[in-house]
């Protein structure tokens, strides 16, 4: 299910805010991100713990949270205007060493300026909002 806000719902709600005079269109805006942040790397998240309930993988494997991410961002990237500034993106996502596990267990999902941080380890996978 695609819960993040497209542009045109965006832009109909800072009109409505706006028209009342109760913020302006960038705090709405600046909400929606983080709200989105925060679903996207929830519905990261269930798709790792998912993906690992079954096997004998790690949370914090390197191709688990690949295909996680992949999964999650690239349908949302889909279903936006690709000049949208509300289009997900993910970085920390990194294997230099590779071992099959994420560097530091940390990738943060982007929407606008708003970010939320998803924490792998070896047993969880939690989320938190804000950057990592």
């Amino acid at each position: 299910m695609n819960k993040t806000p497209k542009l045109s719902h965006i832009l109909s709600i800072c009109a409505v805010v706006a028209f009342g005079g109760l913020a302006s269109c960038g705090v709405v805006a600046g909400h929606i991100s983080s709200e989105a942040a925060r679903e996207l790397a929830d519905e990261v998240r269930d798709d790792v713990m998912k993906a690992t309930s079954t096997t004998d993988q790690s949370p914090a494997s390197y191709v688990v949270l690949n295909s996680a991410l992949h999964g999650v961002v690239d349908r949302e990237q889909s279903t936006q205007d690709p000049d949208s500034s509300f289009n997900p993106r993910f970085t920390g996502l990194l294997d230099a060493d590779q071992d099959g596990v994420d560097d530091d267990g940390r990738v943060e999902i982007v929407v606008r300026r708003a970010s939320a941080c998803i924490i792998a380890t070896v047993d969880d996978v939690t989320v938190h909002d804000g950057p990592c």
